[in-house]
């Protein structure tokens, strides 16, 4: 299921109450301390799971002249798989 915004909190904090075995598969967006901030409430559950990339990937790609985010899923899915394979 994908969900994002202020439903995504919510779907943390029902699994929260109902220890609701959850994985949550995320992007770093290049700060992995703020991905830590935002998820420190779920440490130590073993009932939710972050899932993030703790790499950040840097490129001087740009796509009509703004600089390509190489740390959102797509691109990590792919580094990891390889284009073939995809």
């Amino acid at each position: 299921m994908t969900v994002g915004g202020v439903t995504f909190k919510r779907y943390l904090e029902i699994a929260q109450v109902l220890k609701k075995e959850t994985v949550v598969v995320t992007d770093n967006d290049g700060d992995i301390e703020a991905v830590k901030k935002k998820y420190k409430e779920y440490e130590g559950l073993s009932y939710i799971h972050i899932c993030v990339d703790e790499t950040v990937d840097t490129s001087n790609l740009k796509l009509s002249d703004k600089a390509f985010d190489y740390n959102t899923l797509e691109p990590k899915i792919l580094k990891e798989n390889g284009r073939k394979l995809l």
